[in-house]
């Protein structure tokens, strides 16, 4: 005898359809029908066992984390709402012990199955993940009331991911995946239209960043490594891209605690028909062999992108000091292309001044005193220093009555000796960031 199970009835009329497809799953497992949630121990309102149905089909299919979290999230939408092709009349979950229940607080990371109907057909989805000798798996299980061909049920597998990906919520936007220690915990939407981009950019590094939007827009694919000093314009460079190519393009943040972590999270975007996967402080992760640093993250990073498969995905990464990124990852076929960022020059001084102070504070002696030296140097002066510098201005003047343009001057010089000067001269990897 197997286990035998209690299943609660999610309407008043037997849910038939769904025991014989649950009964496939599981054939060892005795199902018992009740009639609601809360009758389940209630002996005397159980049905009588419910046979095994010969005559359906069920097939196992290996799936990408990315493809089993967007399958779950886009059958659970259809349950709450209409489509065309498909719909989800109940869904629930199968715990480790071969319980069924009905329903349950929704999470794309865990296991479910769904009772749907595909283009007239009667279908059950179910996901799964579970780890095997430490390696994350997820599948998706497909089993039919009517038997089908092995050919067939393929056929469904790659109907259903092609109808979750064409109506996910995170293709053509900026995501953060998380994968901690082989653990799936989930994607993050970040928004973008919070942020305001007016980029001050040199020539090249304008035509350069156009040929990336470029090259990736028409579906190639391109990885750039922007280098540069915090604050020199590689946060807002990479935010003008993702709004330029979403939603077209997908942006995927890898949010990781290995290097195993992050080979999955670079494998499993590939499914994205237009990704670009952005790295914030390399440095960071890559390590270089010159320095002593390199870690077991740099051979996973590098043996990615130099495999005999060609990879479709897109690479936008960052760095305070490229000298700190291995030269190995630095050649052409890893990176193709290095993009450098420097302090502003006198010309890019006043523009930003335009863009971020308040228009009293545009004057001469302000743009003479970026662009002149301070502490016996040529100031250094970056965007972020003017935006932060703007801001202070702002909250000072309006807390004293008697602010002047001398006070303005006498800020700008203080704000540099400390916090801009201390952050210059520490060999500090900030990086950017995009959430």
């Amino acid at each position: 005898m197997g286990k035998r199970i209690k299943f609660a009835n999610a309407e008043p009329s037997p849910v038939s359809k769904l025991e014989k497809l649950l009964s496939n799953y599981a054939p060892e497992v005795q199902i018992d029908v009740v009639e609601s949630i809360e009758d389940i121990g209630n002996e005397e309102k159980m049905s009588d066992l419910i046979e095994y149905e010969e005559n359906s089909s069920y097939e196992s299919f290996g799936i990408t984390f990315i493809e089993f979290a967007i399958i779950n999230e886009f059958l659970y939408d259809t349950l709450n709402g209409k489509n065309k092709q498909l719909t989800v009349s109940s869904f629930g979950s199968v715990d480790s012990l071969g319980r069924i229940s009905y329903g349950g607080n929704f999470s794309i990371t865990n296991s479910w199955w769904f009772q749907c109907n595909l283009d007239g057909q009667d279908i059950i989805f179910q996901t799964r993940v579970f780890l095997d000798r430490n390696d994350i798996i997820t599948e998706l299980q497909i089993t039919t009331l009517k038997r089908t061909k092995y050919e067939l049920l393929e056929k469904l597998k790659s109907r259903i991911i092609n109808l979750a990906f064409n109506n996910s919520k995170y293709t053509g936007k900026c995501i953060k995946v998380k994968l901690r220690d082989g653990h799936f915990k989930g994607i993050e939407v970040v928004e973008m239209n919070n942020y305001s981009t007016e980029l001050i950019l040199s020539e090249t590094q304008k035509k350069f960043i156009e040929h990336f939007i470029s090259r990736v827009g028409r579906g190639g694919t391109a990885r750039y490594l922007l280098n540069g000093e915090p604050g020199t314009g590689k946060t807002e460079s990479i935010r003008e891209i993702i709004k330029r190519l979403t939603p077209n393009v997908t942006f995927i943040i890898p949010d990781f605690s290995s290097s195993e972590d992050l080979t999955v999270i670079l494998e499993a975007c590939e499914i994205f028909e237009s990704g670009v996967i952005i790295m914030d402080d390399i440095d960071l992760y890559l390590g270089s062999r010159d320095r002593g640093n390199y870690t077991q993250l740099l051979g996973q990073f590098l043996s990615f992108f130099d495999g005999v498969k060609k990879r479709k995905i897109s690479l936008l990464a960052s760095t305070n000091d490229k000298g700190l990124v291995d030269k190995a990852a630095e050649r052409p076929g890893r990176f193709n292309m290095t993009l450098d960022y420097t302090f502003l020059t006198e010309e890019q001084v006043i523009s930003v001044c335009k863009i971020h102070l308040p228009v009293e504070y545009q004057i001469e002696d302000v743009y003479k005193t970026l662009n002149g030296s301070i502490n016996g140097k040529k100031a250094n002066i970056t965007g972020a220093f003017i935006a932060n510098l703007a801001e202070n201005i702002k909250e000072m003047a309006e807390d004293s009555e008697n602010w002047t343009i001398e006070d303005t001057i006498s800020l700008i010089r203080e704000s540099y000796r400390g916090f801009y000067a201390s952050q210059v001269n520490k060999q500090t990897n900030l990086g950017f960031k995009v959430s």
